[in-house]
């Protein structure tokens, strides 16, 4: 994944979720479980045209909402 820490996550708020993690241990990606799609990330996904399952899964989290 393209990142560049700068800043961190240092405490995740209530109910989020850490689900992808650096090299390093720093949180990289958190979810909010639940009915609405909820992530945030820590880097860039649109630097990475090959894996789009990000941009996928916020596509059909959108459509499911119509």
């Amino acid at each position: 994944m393209p990142c560049y820490h700068h800043q961190a996550i240092d405490r995740l708020g209530d109910g989020l979720v850490a689900t992808g993690w650096a090299a390093d241990g720093t949180i990289e990606a958190a979810e909010l479980p639940g009915d609405a799609f909820v992530l945030g990330v820590q880097w860039h996904p649109e630097q990475n045209p090959d894996d789009i399952r990000l941009f996928e899964a916020l596509v059909t989290a959108a459509k499911e909402r119509e």
